[in-house]
């Protein structure tokens, strides 16, 4: 996956998961602590770091209505298609 398309993965399950501050009161309620501008960092770079991902996609697979964001899109480095 090309990085274009990873960054626009990791904006539409930020934007699915409810946002960036969201996000950020989900984590942080879970035992993660991080502000709504460390996921707007994220969000602009287009990248969610690795202890991030599989929460991220919980969040995004609960929130979604359509086609939730997965893991293999969101960092297709660490978690290649199946």
């Amino acid at each position: 996956m090309d990085t274009k398309a990873v960054k626009a993965a990791t904006r539409r399950a930020i934007d699915l998961a409810g946002g960036q501050s969201a996000v950020a009161r989900a984590l942080t309620q879970a035992g993660k602590p991080i502000t709504p501008q460390g996921v707007g960092a994220w969000y602009r770079g287009g990248r969610i770091p690795a202890p991030h991902v599989l929460d991220v996609e919980r969040l995004n697979q609960a929130a979604a209505q359509a086609k939730p964001e997965t893991r293999s899109t969101l960092r297709p480095d660490l978690y290649p298609a199946p």
